[in-house]
């Protein structure tokens, strides 16, 4: 009894956890801006750290924006999601912001500064603020 107990317990996390798992066929509506952190299925702990930052400016920064749909994450395994990694060039791990921008898409990579600065969570966070910012004039 306790088995499934937990069995369905464990289960129902699961379900009530938001999945930011993109397929590659999904596409992102209505978001004013899109953040896309490609990924292996392996990460170090640096990936991670990437990763964590980069939903802790949006929480910090624009959680409204989030909950309402305008700014978007989606963490890709790009392995897994070859049709959307070829799109953004992703065969590595990679941090984009993605505007429609008159029809076309305007990409920003802060890739290599995610990576320099993935332990400096304050100067990391408020880069992304200043290019989302940016992304919104």
């Amino acid at each position: 009894m306790r088995l499934f107990l937990l069995s369905f317990l464990m289960l129902a996390f699961l379900w009530a956890v938001p999945q930011t798992e993109v397929r590659a066929d999904e596409t992102v509506k209505n978001a004013e801006i899109t953040m896309y952190y490609f990924h292996g299925e392996r990460r170090c702990p640096t990936c991670r750290k990437v990763e964590a930052n980069a939903k802790a400016a949006l929480d910090k920064y624009y959680s409204k924006d989030v909950k309402s749909g305008k700014i978007v994450f989606k963490s890709v395994d790009f392995e897994q999601n070859e049709k959307l990694a070829k799109k953004y060039g992703a065969d590595s791990s990679l941090l984009i912001l993605v505007k429609d921008v008159d029809g076309k898409e305007k990409v920003v990579d802060i890739t290599t500064f995610a990576f320099m600065n993935a332990s400096k969570k304050d100067k990391y966070m408020e880069k992304i603020k200043t290019e989302i910012d940016k992304l919104r004039k």
